[in-house]
């Protein structure tokens, strides 16, 4: 029997002929549990007839070597060491289990067993990261996107358990529990109660997850407290960018306590709680007004600016509600309030950075050089930086190129003769929303000569790759008729190329050509979008990506 349409058998085959995709998108197509069990067994274990031969050969080593017959624990291990060993050799074949970073299966009629065939898989990549000794964020493609809009999974409290354990994993040393899965969507389907219970307790141990949709899925006011429970996290363990979750039967008391929950994950930037109740519910809210008062009482001056402008709150807070005026606008506060500190941290980190660079290395400027790539001068065409070598703010503090003239040094100043303390007290200052350990984590970066920028000396360069990767990118979509244009390399009124057309593909007579116009963003190598890709990666390794409502004390 053919369990495969002719999408799926087009998907099956691309991930056949290509190791290196690393992205699987499904869509309005009648896969079934049968079909999604054949895709994850193929992604588990490969052909049949490479696990065959794989097992034959096992088998013989294994009797060659214990004059015994194996057992499944050692087929395990014994596999894995064969595939390492595979993936060393040239031109080896594909490695299984096969990792993913992005999978999609939206509308493929899943059920119960082929939701139960994806957390096998899962737990295979699992099974292989322990055996080989690594984190699941090391290896080469984390699995951090997961779809599965608009099917027909239910799932029971073991099966929500086994997910979330397949998708979570001890950090080594601290033994915490972390994960790679950044999006989640389960939107449209009929989880049932005890699912839903049990995989909302366990969300802590995913603590990478950033967007979570809930949309339709038959939540009721107990699913909202258990969800509320993990959003409120009193050690501030949620991260939640995003919730979406309407449509359901939460009813007003538990979107109150969702709303609630929000105040404390200073993360949460969007939130979609519609159609879950009737206006009618709001009836003895005896307590919304109290609580009002402290959540307020919190806020710093320039927060209670802010949140004083209904404009600014709609601003930081488009898209987001929950359908009940009243705790639609404490919703939309708090939303603003989260947006307005995450922007004022990062911009104060940041401001931070450059001046701890000037001030605090005036002593040490002169007596060392940094060695290495750090100290290295490539060319304008060379865009690959490391986030180490480049950091966040605009700062010339590497030594001049050995060909030109070296400036006369000038007598160090004042706040060099300060004690320590008294000079990162005196900078704190430039950081008030910042806690102290956020403000160490950027002093220790700024001190250390192994972070500072790689000097770029040279003109820009007005042919070939160059132009691209000093191109700015473009603001505006593309519409079809600049598309074309750009196509086709016509420029605009000012004269300059605005696109690119580039062919992938075997190409000639038997091959397919794919065209592709990279015209929304105008090459992702850009200065500007480097810049802002190392300005985040360098907020998260300080940890101030987001606001810390910590000690703030800057004396």
């Amino acid at each position: 029997m053919d369990l495969y349409p002719g999408e799926a058998k087009h998907l099956l085959s691309k991930l056949r002929a290509d190791p290196s995709l690393n992205a699987c998108t499904l869509s309005h197509t009648s896969l079934h549990d049968q079909g999604c069990q054949r895709l994850f067994r193929w992604l588990t274990i490969g052909d049949e007839e490479n696990l065959i031969e794989t097992e034959e050969i096992l088998e013989g080593d294994q009797q060659r070597e214990l004059g015994s017959m194996p057992t499944q624990t050692s087929k395990r291990e014994r596999a894995l060491d064969y595939k390492c060993v595979e993936e060393d050799e040239p031109n080896s074949r594909p490695r299984f289990p096969r990792s993913l970073t992005s999978l999609e299966l939206n509308d493929v009629q899943m059920g119960d067993l082929g939701f139960r065939a994806l957390v096998e898989w899962l737990q295979s990549l699992h099974t292989e990261d322990e055996a080989l000794g690594r984190n699941r964020n090391d290896c080469e493609h984390p699995l951090t996107k997961l779809h599965l809009r608009f099917n027909e999974i239910q799932g029971t409290s073991n099966l929500a358990e086994a997910f979330v354990s397949a998708l979570s994993f001890a950090t080594p040393g601290s033994g915490m529990p972390s994960s790679s899965l950044s999006s989640l969507v389960l939107s449209n389907n009929p989880l049932s109660s005890s699912f839903r219970q049990t995989f909302f307790s366990l969300l802590l141990n995913l603590p990478s997850l950033r967007q979570l949709h809930l949309t339709m899925t038959g939540l009721t006011t107990a699913d909202a407290r258990v969800l509320a429970t993990y959003i409120g996290d009193q050690e501030g363990r949620c991260k939640l960018i995003e919730l979406y979750a309407s449509a359901n039967n939460m009813g007003y008391k538990g979107v109150r306590a969702v709303v609630k929950a929000i105040r404390h994950c200073w993360t949460m930037e969007k939130v979609e709680l519609y159609s879950n109740g009737m206006e009618g519910e709001a009836d003895g809210d005896e307590d919304e007004g109290d609580e009002d008062g402290a959540h307020s009482g919190d806020m710093s001056q320039s927060e209670d600016d802010l949140i004083s402008s209904r404009e600014a709150i709609m601003s930081f807070s488009v898209g987001s509600g929950c359908g009940w005026a009243s705790l639609e606008q404490n919703l939309k506060r708090t939303l603003a309030r989260n947006v307005f500190l995450k922007r004022q941290t990062a911009k104060q980190a940041l401001m931070l950075l450059k001046y701890s660079r000037l001030m605090l290395q005036q002593k040490g400027s002169g007596q060392s050089t940094p060695s290495g790539p750090i100290a290295r001068t490539p060319s304008c065409e060379d865009s690959d930086y490391s986030p180490q070598q480049v950091p966040s703010s605009g700062l010339i503090d590497t030594p001049v190129l050995s060909g030109l003239p070296k400036p006369s040094s000038s007598p160090p100043s004042s706040f060099s003769y300060l004690p320590t303390e008294v000079q990162l007290s005196i900078l704190s200052h430039l950081a008030p929303l910042l806690t102290s350990v956020q403000r160490i984590r950027i002093f220790e970066y700024a001190v250390n000569p192994e972070t500072l920028p790689t000097l770029r000396l040279c003109l820009p360069s007005f042919g070939g790759s160059s132009q691209q990767k000093l191109r700015i990118p473009d603001p505006k979509a593309p519409t079809p008729d600049s598309t074309a244009s750009a196509a086709t390399g016509i420029g605009t009124r000012s004269g300059k190329k605005v696109g690119s057309l580039r062919r992938n593909g075997r190409g000639g007579a038997a091959g397919h050509r794919h065209s592709s116009v990279s015209v929304s963003w105008m090459g992702c190598n850009c200065v500007v979008c480097q810049r802002q890709s190392y300005q985040q990666k360098w907020l998260e390794l300080v940890g101030c990506d987001v606001y810390d409502p910590g000690v703030h004390s800057a004396s």
